[in-house]
């Protein structure tokens, strides 16, 4: 579709007539249809502008639709649209968001951006499709694979104050250098109501967060001194020793890494009771607990030793997935131990020589050589499952061959004779 195509559509959807009637339903059920079939993200706003204005007229596209089907004599019967209706029938909002399902993730940066439009109705209407799409949350929001989209989401998010946007904005950007970019770009112009989310965040599980949260509060502290004060009468209740908002930020930090610490340590005594005790399971799940409050430890080597018990009775068990699960908590604490690594590597080929399917098998060969690239045995047993579907492949392609050489000699013969 061209662009001056893709224009006439979206002005076709918001420039209506004046008077809602059957030839303007019509012409949007034909527009919004060429916006199906296109699945451009530029036509995101259009589409939410349709809602409103149905909304506004009391109207519904798709029951509309509905008859028109029924009656099978107008142009309508043709549209692609018309295979998403159910027997229930279907309404604007559920038309719409078949469209922009059909957009894929590039509909979702435009999607986030009305969620702070001027218009209020824009802004309710973008959050029920967001509802509809079924990832109104943050982190599922920011949970595409897509990059690029990814990053617009970040942006989009800190620019209109996404609700619980901060957090996993935060958690992204320590982990890639590429999103800090944006986001510390993003959090210059931080919307007001996501001033508490970021401070909230120095109460974050992980310690690189919570360092981050603290360089943001630190760069734009003169700014954000009422929400800073108000933070601090929240969790204190008490007069700030100085009215500065970075003696402000310090004293809130080390509140909550003063709590957070009191609880990791009491869920650790727990643990260590059960491990002493020998129960080596519970143990482990009071470990988890604890790691949900902090991820690291100061009792590396007990914790350690915990983990080690639970993940040989898994093993012993069978359960190569489960301890692959704590292996993975064990790599956070020592991201650089060769024989934990060793382990992981060992394990994901156990699962590879147990796996149903060799698509899964290849994954679980795969993801061993990631801990241990020069795993010979595992190399050979990687070749092999390749070395065997290309075998199989050729193997299938021959019989066809074959049976296609048949089949024109005998048309052949049917002709000489």
């Amino acid at each position: 579709m061209t662009e001056r195509a893709q224009d006439d559509l979206i002005t076709c959807l918001t420039e209506p007539g004046l008077i809602a009637n059957a030839d303007q339903i019509v012409t949007d059920m034909l527009c919004l249809n060429g916006l199906y079939v296109a699945g451009n993200a530029d036509s995101v706003e259009a589409l939410l502008a349709l809602i409103v204005r149905y909304d506004a007229d009391l109207l519904d596209l798709g029951l509309f639709l509905e008859l028109s089907v029924a009656e099978s004599d107008t142009i309508l019967t043709e549209l692609k649209l018309i295979e998403l209706l159910s027997d229930q029938g279907t309404v604007t909002r559920d038309l719409v968001g078949h469209t922009l399902e059909q957009m894929g993730d590039e509909a979702l940066p435009p999607l986030v951006r009305a969620t702070g439009s001027d218009d209020l109705q824009m802004r309710s209407v973008a959050r029920s499709m967001l509802d509809w799409l079924g990832i109104a949350a943050a982190p599922d929001l920011l949970a595409v694979e897509n990059d690029s989209v990814q990053k617009a989401l970040v942006a989009a998010m800190i620019d209109v104050g996404y609700p619980g946007a901060v957090a996993p904005v935060l958690e992204l950007a320590v982990d890639d250098n590429g999103v800090k970019e944006v986001a510390d770009a993003a959090f210059e112009n931080l919307h007001t109501d996501l001033e508490a989310e970021l401070v909230s965040t120095l109460q974050h599980p992980r310690v690189e967060v919570v360092d981050y949260a603290e360089q943001l509060l630190i760069r734009h502290a003169d700014r954000l001194s009422d929400t800073l004060h108000a933070s601090w009468d929240a969790q204190l209740g008490t007069t700030p020793p100085q009215d500065d908002p970075l003696a402000l930020i310090a004293g809130l930090r080390a509140h909550a890494d003063a709590l957070i610490e009191a609880q990791a340590e009491a869920q650790f005594e727990i643990s260590a009771a059960l491990y002493e005790a020998g129960d080596c399971a519970a143990a482990t799940e009071a470990l988890l607990v604890m790691f949900e409050i902090r991820t690291t430890t100061p009792h590396m080597d007990t914790t350690l030793a915990i983990l080690t018990c639970q993940t040989d009775a898994l093993i012993e068990a069978g359960d190569y997935h489960a301890a692959l699960e704590l292996g993975q908590h064990m790599l956070t604490l020592l991201p650089d131990d060769a024989a934990l690594r060793a382990n992981l590597s060992e394990w994901h080929t156990a699962l590879g020589d147990r796996a149903p399917s060799d698509a899964e098998a290849l994954d679980h060969y795969r993801a061993a050589l990631d801990y241990t690239p020069d795993a010979l045995t595992t190399h050979r047993k990687l070749r092999d499952l390749v070395l065997g579907a290309n075998l199989a492949y050729l193997a299938v392609g021959g019989l066809f061959l074959a049976i296609l050489i048949s089949f024109s000699t005998r048309k052949r013969h049917s002709y000489e004779e």
